[in-house]
């Protein structure tokens, strides 16, 4: 299986993250979820059996479309979710059940569905196999915990209705509102109150999280995985006068920087590089900036000397720009030289240094693959999961990512919104929560969604002591792209399930 990354975060366009970045897993990624009189999908199960860590695990699949509105004989939209069983479980009213999602937003779970977690998974085309096909999924979690991948309105095979309108359900409180919404309704339909909750989002999805905790009330969460995701706004975007982004984004510039050795390695390893340089990030580096203009220049030329040991641009690059490189033209001029960029969900993948965007997609990433075939997420649900439908299968939908309100999320007090983080929300929560423990995954090549925003902010997000997990991975935004990858953030997702919900 070849390199992947995954789906999560938004367009600097249209307004999310300031990335100008976004995937899809498969197929029918520009798609349009397009009003149609098809009618609702009535709820479909079928049996399978996978074998994980050498175990053969039976299952059942089941599709459901959820109608969505007030008058639901005349729903304004719906939602989708694909709910995975262990069947060979006598009583499973106290077995995990993890509610997945990706983020966009617009985005399909496809990726933690059909890349990650789920027991049936996509193989890309590689030297033996000419075409996508899917197989079993050896590092799945179904043998540890129940799955249920969400598909929000507009996503997946979920849609707006003919005369409906999407419009309510595309902002952040009420997106993180409806998710809850379904999971207390699903848990309450499958006499599941008592299982162990877990929660896991990506990219936006992790905002999407953060949300969701903020509106909790009384619903138990046992496990939040946190998967390169997008929580603090400001501690990713490049702007004068915002320092933090620099510092963040600081190690996965050394990432890159290590692999396509532009730098003396010294002879160490990847992580040892890169948390060498975290540390002269968050030391000396965050000193300097905070002393803004007044910083005298000779500490200013000896700083960019160091800079330029761990990120590889010229030291004199480095002044000149005062000490602040945009990560955008670190992508465009680490490997200028060879006519090269770098890709930003994946600093490891590279492309042509100028081209331009393929049409219909929204950046010349190297590392954003994006199919607009009917492929092989449309073959999944029709040939295996037997959903009686012809409508397209929608990986991402950049219409919903364009008009997505970020005015609707209210934060925790009125007035308008000046900081977008849902961070502390999750430490709330823990707080409120003995048992709950967060796990945060990322990639350490992950420039969309850096790997050194997402510590900073949640070692800022107020959660009790001895409650988080940080698990780095040598990857990009997806931190399961490859088998190795995927079979170590499986290993961690295994004993994180198996020490929170332990009684």
């Amino acid at each position: 299986m070849k390199r992947s990354t995954s789906t999560g975060f938004s367009i600097p366009r249209l307004g999310a993250l300031g990335v100008a970045t976004l995937l899809a897993f498969g197929t029918s990624a520009i798609a349009c979820a397009a009003n149609t009189v098809e009618p609702l999908i009535a709820p479909v199960t079928t049996t399978h059996k996978v074998t994980i860590g050498g175990v053969k695990v039976p299952y059942k699949a089941t599709f459901a479309e959820l109608p969505l509105g007030d008058d639901k004989s005349h729903p304004q939209a719906t939602m989708s979710a694909t709910t995975y069983l262990r069947s060979d479980v006598r009583d499973a009213s106290k077995r995990p059940v993890i509610f997945a999602f990706n983020g966009g937003p617009g985005a399909s779970s496809t990726p933690l569905h059909l890349h990650a977690l789920g027991p049936r998974m996509v193989m890309d085309p590689d030297k033996t196999h000419k075409e996508a096909s899917i197989v079993d999924n050896a590092y799945s979690v179904l043998d540890a915990a129940d799955l249920v991948f969400i598909d929000p309105v507009g996503t997946g095979l979920s849609r707006v209705m003919p005369g409906g309108d999407g419009k309510p359900y595309w902002g952040p409180d009420s997106d993180a509102q409806l998710i809850l919404g379904f999971m207390r309704d699903w848990l309450k339909e499958h006499h599941r109150e008592q299982s162990p909750v877990f929660v896991a989002g990506e990219s936006y999805g992790g905002y999407r999280l953060g949300t969701m905790m903020k509106l909790l009330g009384d619903q138990q969460v046992a496990g939040v995985i946190l998967i390169s995701p997008m929580l603090d706004r400001i501690s990713m975007v490049d702007a004068k006068g915002n320092d933090q982004p620099y510092i963040n984004g600081f190690p996965t510039m050394a990432a890159a920087a290590w692999f396509h050795q532009k730098v003396d390695r010294r002879g160490l390893t990847l992580e040892a590089f890169v948390a060498e340089a975290q540390a002269f990030a968050s030391s000396d580096y965050a000193v300097a900036l905070q002393q803004g203009d007044k910083l005298p220049a000779t500490q200013r030329h000896e700083l960019a000397q160091k800079m330029a040991g761990y990120i590889g641009l010229p030291a004199e690059r480095i002044e000149r720009a005062d000490l602040r490189v945009n990560s955008e033209d670190y992508l465009n001029e680490l490997l200028a030289d060879q006519g090269l960029r770098l890709g930003r969900l994946d600093t490891r993948e590279t492309g042509p240094l100028h081209a331009a965007a393929p049409k219909g997609v929204p950046t010349n990433d190297p590392s954003l693959h994006v199919s607009q075939k009917v492929g092989i997420n449309d073959r999944y649900f029709r040939d295996e999961l037997h959903v009686p439908t012809d409508r397209r299968y929608v990986g991402v939908n950049f219409q919903v990512n364009a008009i997505w309100n970020w005015t609707d999320d209210k934060g925790d007090q009125p007035g308008p919104r000046f900081y977008f983080n849902s961070a502390p929300f999750i430490g709330d929560a823990a707080a409120k929560r003995p048992g709950m423990k967060i796990l945060l995954a990322g990639g350490l090549f992950d420039m969309a969604t850096p790997w050194g925003a997402a510590r900073y902010v949640m070692d800022h997000a107020g959660i009790p002591a001895g409650r988080l997990t940080e698990a780095g991975f040598a990857s990009g935004h997806s931190p399961y792209g490859d088998p190795e990858t995927l079979k170590a953030f499986s290993s961690q997702l295994h004993s994180f399930i198996k020490s929170t919900a332990a009684p």
